[in-house]
């Protein structure tokens, strides 16, 4: 939620009243790499009724919800550019698949490693099918 107070203090840190023409706030509020819709919305609660219990809440504020973030929402909120792209399902499938096939060739190639150490160390104490009974 944006809070009415919250709002003065960056206006009266940057030299800027609460009162200051509406594109001076929003000049500065996008220049501190504000989202455009939160100094909107940032504009709105400066401009409210104080005396009311109206709160106005961020359009950006991730709550508890199923719904996606947009990559544009996600880039304000971490500052940075983000890149996202969606991968088909097809794509998945075949890293699931490929990942099933080096799993099982891990699993092959220690199985013949192990018997290929159980069978020298036969020959080399000489038990098993390497004893000499006579």
């Amino acid at each position: 939620m944006i809070d009415r107070s919250y709002i003065e203090r960056i206006l009266k840190l940057n030299g800027l009243g609460p009162d200051a023409p509406d594109e001076e706030i929003k000049s500065l509020l996008v220049s501190a790499s504000w989202h455009e819709k939160d100094v909107e919305t940032a504009l709105v609660v400066l401009r409210e009724d104080s005396d009311s219990n109206q709160h106005i809440k961020s359009v950006h504020q991730v709550l508890n919800t199923e719904d996606k973030i947009n990559y544009l929402d996600l880039q304000s909120l971490l500052g940075i550019n983000v890149d996202v792209k969606s991968t088909p399902y097809v794509v998945v499938r075949n890293q699931t698949q490929a990942l099933k096939a080096q799993i099982f060739s891990i699993l092959v190639i220690a199985t013949i490693i192990s018997l290929l150490s159980l069978i020298g160390v036969m020959w080399f104490f000489k038990i098993g099918f390497f004893y000499d009974s006579l």
